[in-house]
């Protein structure tokens, strides 16, 4: 199964095609989730955030774009832990 049909299940519903994106990705959130690391987070919470990001990307990716879905991903990983950090430390927020 190419990664463009696995895409598509995946925005479909199919669970086990999110888990396969999920896990093609992990190596990626647990990168990105290092950089964003402190004393005061969690690595774990962290990666949480970073999977919750890639669940994202599969809702809003759109093939019609010119961008990949590692880009998209990327993005929304970092958006989701960025906000994480944010939301934890005391700078973000109304």
């Amino acid at each position: 199964m190419t990664m463009n049909e696995t895409l598509k299940k995946a925005k479909e519903g199919d669970e086990s095609a999110k888990m396969a994106i999920i896990e093609m990705y992990k190596m990626m959130v647990y990168k990105i989730a290092s950089k964003y690391y402190s004393s005061f987070l969690d690595i774990n919470d962290l990666v949480q955030e970073g999977m919750i990001g890639i669940l994202e990307a599969i809702e809003k990716y759109d093939d019609t774009r010119k961008a990949s879905f590692c880009t998209v991903a990327h993005i929304y990983i970092t958006k989701c832990i960025k906000r994480a950090v944010d939301s934890n430390s005391g700078g973000g927020g109304i």
